[in-house]
């Protein structure tokens, strides 16, 4: 296999810092720049929260009232005495199995 006469070591060396200080830098711009990039924007999510919460409140109260109104047990025990009512009857097929 032919060594190419270009790939030297101090190619190589200077190739790995030059990548590994590109980095760096870019690391540092990210730090200094998205910061400011932030700065004074409004998040929808703030933006809108309040009315969000507002409509939550309503929605939850709307709930409370309906299960004040009609108490699930109340009905759990109506239909569970008319099934204890009935009497278990054979059925005309058997199981399929």
């Amino acid at each position: 296999m032919d060594s190419n006469p270009r790939d030297t070591f101090f190619r190589r060396f200077s190739t790995f810092w030059f990548g590994l200080g590109l980095f760096v830098a870019f690391g540092i711009l990210a730090v200094v720049i998205v910061p400011c990039s932030v700065c004074g924007k409004v998040d929808a999510e703030d933006k809108n929260a309040e009315r969000r919460m507002k409509v939550n409140q309503e929605v939850n109260a709307a709930e409370e009232a309906a299960l004040k109104e009609a108490n699930p047990t109340t009905a759990f025990d109506k239909v569970g005495a008319e099934l204890l009512k009935q009497k278990p009857s054979a059925s005309d097929k058997p199981a399929a199995q």
